[in-house]
C-alpha cells in the first residue's frame, strides 16, 4: 500500500510528539502518508530519551497514517504473535498532539514464503534503464497455455509497483493477486494477458511517477524519463521476446495511487503505444492544476479505454478530483470508460485486489471475430502495426516453415506453393486486419 493523503490543510501546522515506550538496538523511523511510505527516511528517525525513544515533527497533514520500522519492511512492527498490525491511523488536532506507542515485535528480517504462482517468473533483478540509469527488478505472468499454445499471441499490461502484484512476500501490505485471478479467469476460457510488473525506485517512486514537481514534498519531475524506459527500453524487449499483440489497443498501462497518476499522464502522453489505462485510487492531488492544463492541451485523439476507480474512504479528495479528470476526458468521443466509485473502498491493496478482475475484462482486448484466409499469396492489411516486422517461426507436424509480415504483406513462406498456409485475422473497427493463428494443413 501506497497512501498519500491530500492536503486538504495545507495551511494548518500540527505539532505531533510520538513516544515509544521501548528500546532498540537498531534505528527506529516512521514510515507513512507524510514520507512517501518510505521505511528508512532520516528525517523522521526515532531520538533516544530517559524512558524511551521519541520522535517529534510538525505536519500540515490531518489524518497521518503510519508504521514503525526497523529501517526496512522486512523489519516493520508486529503483534505478540509475530504478525502484521494494521496502520496506525490517527486524526489529529490543531496544535499539539502526543501520541504514545509500545511496541510488541519486531520483524526479523525474512520476507516469508513466496506466495507467487509458476506463472510468474522475475524477468531480471537488474533491468538497466539507459533513460532513468537505474537498475530495475522486472517480473512477468505468462499465461498457463503460453508454453503449449505455442500459436497465440496476447495483449500485454505494463503495471507499475511490480512488488505488491503477485507475491506476498515482496509487498508492501498484501498483494493485487493478479496470477491467482488470471489464472482463475483462464480455467473458465476466458480472455487472458501478458503481464509485465516493474518494481518502483523505492525513494525515487514519487519522481517517476509524476512528470511535474511537487513543491510541498520536492519530489517528481522524472515521469517522462520514466515512460521513456517503458516505451522505448522495457516495451521493445518484451515485444520481441514474447509472442505479443503490440498494436495500443492490446497495450494497457496500470497502477494505483501515484502508479494511477502516471497511467493516466502514459495513455496521454503516448497515446501511439497506449490504448488502455488502469487508473486506481490516483493521486492526482499531486500535480492537480499542471495535470489540468495538461488535460486540455492533450486530448484523448485515438480510440481509448481507461478504469477509473476510487473509495470513498481514502478521502473525499480522491473521489473529487478523478471526477473533475473524468469529465474533462469525456469531452472526447474516443474515449470508453469505466468509472467506479466505492463507499467502503480505502487505500490499500486489499481493496485494489478485490477489483482488479472487472477492471481487466473492461480493459482487456482479445481479438474476437474471425475471417479465414487460405493463401501463400494473398497481400493482407498491416500487422500487427503499420510499419513494423514481425517473425514467427512455427513447427507444425514436424514440417517447420517461416512467415514474415512487414507491413501486412507476406515476405517469405518457405513451406512451399504445393502447401497451404492457412492464416486466420481479425477484422476490427478500423478494417485492419491483425495475425491471430498460423498453421499447417
Amino acid at each position: 500500500m501506497f497512501f498519500f493523503g491530500y492536503n486538504a490543510s495545507l495551511y494548518s501546522q500540527y505539532n505531533v510528539q510520538i513516544n515509544l515506550e521501548a528500546s532498540s538496538s537498531k534505528d527506529v523511523f516512521l514510515a507513512g502518508n507524510i514520507n512517501n511510505w518510505n521505511p528508512a527516511d532520516s528525517n523522521y528517525l526515532f531520538r533516544p530519551t530517559k524512558n524511551g525513544l521519541q520522535l517529534a515533527f510538525k505536519t500540515g497533514q490531518k489524518e497521518l497514517e503510519f508504521k514503525l520500522t526497523q529501517g526496512s519492511w522486512s523489519r516493520v512492527e508486529k503483534n505478540q504473535e509475530g504478525m502484521d498490525v494494521p496502520n496506525r491511523k490517527h486524526s489529529l488536532q490543531k496544535g499539539n498532539n502526543s501520541i504514545q506507542i509500545i511496541i510488541q515485535k519486531w520483524g526479523d528480517g525474512t520476507t516469508g514464503a513466496s506466495t507467487r504462482t509458476e506463472q510468474v517468473k522475475i524477468l531480471t533483478d537488474s533491468f538497466f534503464s539507459q533513460s532513468l540509469d537505474k537498475y530495475r527488478r522486472i517480473w512477468i505472468y505468462l499465461p498457463k497455455n503460453y508454453k503449449t499454445d505455442t500459436l497465440s499471441a496476447y495483449p500485454v499490461w505494463y503495471m507499475h509497483d511490480g512488488q505488491n502484484l503477485f507475491d506476498n512476500s515482496t509487498s508492501y501490505s498484501g498483494e493485487w493477486k493478479i496470477d491467482e485471478i488470471l489464472g482463475s479467469l483462464e480455467e473458465k476460457g476466458e480472455n487472458t494477458a501478458i503481464i509485465v510488473g516493474i518494481d518502483n525506485g523505492g525513494i525515487e517512486r514519487m519522481n517517476e511517477y509524476s512528470p511535474w514537481e511537487n513543491e510541498k514534498y520536492k519530489q517528481g519531475g522524472k515521469g517522462d524519463a520514466y515512460l521513456d524506459f517503458l516505451t522505448q527500453e522495457l516495451k521493445p524487449f518484451i515485444d520481441s521476446t514474447y509472442r505479443t499483440l503490440t498494436c495500443r489497443q492490446y497495450t494497457t498501462i496500470g497502477g494505483s495511487s501515484m502508479g494511477g497518476l502516471i497511467s493516466l499522464y502514459g495513455l496521454l502522453r503516448h497515446q501511439e503505444i497506449f490504448g488502455n489505462a488502469l487508473v486506481f485510487s490516483p493521486a492526482f492531488w499531486f500535480a492537480k492544476s499542471e495535470l489540468d492544463s495538461f488535460l486540455v492541451k492533450n486530448p484523448i485523439e485515438l480510440p481509448s479505454k481507461i478504469h477509473f476507480l476510487a473509495g470513498k474512504l481514502e478521502g473525499p479528495e480522491y473521489v473529487k478530483d478523478m471526477d473533475s479528470v473524468r469529465a474533462q476526458l469525456a469531452e472526447s468521443q474516443e474515449l470508453q470508460y469505466d468509472y467506479v466509485v466505492k463507499e467502503l473502498g480505502e487505500h490499500n491493496e486489499a481493496f485494489w485486489e478485490s477489483e482488479f478482475e472487472s477492471a481487466f475484462k473492461f480493459l482487456n482486448t482479445n481479438p474476437s471475430e474471425l475471417v479465414l484466409v487460405e493463401s501463400n499469396t494473398w497481400m493482407p492489411k498491416a500487422y500487427p502495426c503499420p510499419g513494423t516486422t514481425v517473425t514467427y517461426t512455427i513447427s507444425k507436424n514436424m514440417l517447420p516453415f517461416q512467415v514474415e509480415i512487414d507491413g501486412g504483406k507476406v515476405l517469405n513462406n518457405d513451406a512451399g506453393s504445393s502447401r497451404k498456409l492457412i492464416v486466420f485475422w481479425e477484422k476490427d473497427a478500423s478494417e485492419s486486419l491483425l495475425v491471430l493463428h498460423k498453421e499447417r494443413k
